[in-house]
């Protein structure tokens, strides 16, 4: 986010964004391109930084990290584990309606 405190002088919030090296970004289905998911569960929001995009850290809810998304003038909260599977996943069967971490950790949303 950028403020204007004059014509010559600006402040950005942005924090940089780390890098990691084998990290792959998808785009979440159905975000028109706003919202980016990657291997290592972190999202990308490419609304106000059209370039680089911006990681959304979410929120806790009882351990697992919850994302505000906003697609399609509809806002809505999703458990970050459950974009991550959607995106990098093939479900087996339409039936399934849940998702797992295979380790029990619920901070690991990696693929």
């Amino acid at each position: 986010m950028k403020k204007v405190l004059d014509d010559k002088t600006q402040i950005t919030n942005k924090k940089k964004l780390k890098k990691i090296e084998d990290e792959i970004w998808k785009e979440l289905p159905g975000s028109n391109g706003l919202y980016f998911v990657s291997n290592y569960g972190r999202i990308k929001l490419y609304k106000i930084y059209k370039k680089d995009g911006e990681i959304i850290k979410g929120t806790n809810l009882k351990g697992y990290r919850v994302i505000s998304l906003y697609i399609k003038g509809k806002s809505s909260r999703v458990l970050l584990h459950k974009l991550v599977a959607e995106t990098w996943i093939t479900k087996p069967s339409k039936d399934c309606k849940y998702v797992i971490h295979l380790d029990w950790n619920k901070k690991n949303n990696q693929v």
